[in-house]
């Protein structure tokens, strides 16, 4: 990957690389490396499929849940402050995976230009 490609790259997800050999370690398949040599991107994609995970249950967190201090009949003096969500644990489960499955990632790939 040339300095012109990471550039590019760069600027289309907002963040700039302190370590810019992570960004080409990331576009390595395990096949390539075989056959060149190097580090491939396994490692990078298990962590990312966590940090994935770790965004998207905080955006349905925040958009499906809430405290019940946040109620207007919600009393310090007797209630427990608990969070609630409008959706159950299944169907947060389900919208989860739809989010982060390969198509949705594969469409959002494409909308970026990669």
């Amino acid at each position: 990957m040339n300095n012109e490609t990471a550039k590019v790259i760069q600027e289309q997800i907002g963040y700039v690389f302190k370590k810019p050999d992570l960004l080409e370690q990331a576009f390595v398949r395990r096949s390539y490396s075989q056959e060149h040599g190097g580090e491939n991107n396994e490692v990078l994609e298990f962590i990312g499929d966590k940090a994935l995970d770790l965004v998207v249950v905080k955006l349905l967190a925040e958009r499906y849940g809430s405290f019940t201090s946040a109620n207007d009949n919600y009393n310090p003096n007797e209630d427990w402050d608990e969070f609630v969500s409008d959706l159950d644990e299944g169907q947060l489960t389900e919208l989860k995976k739809k989010l982060v499955c390969k198509h949705m990632l594969a469409k959002r790939i494409r909308m970026m230009g990669f």
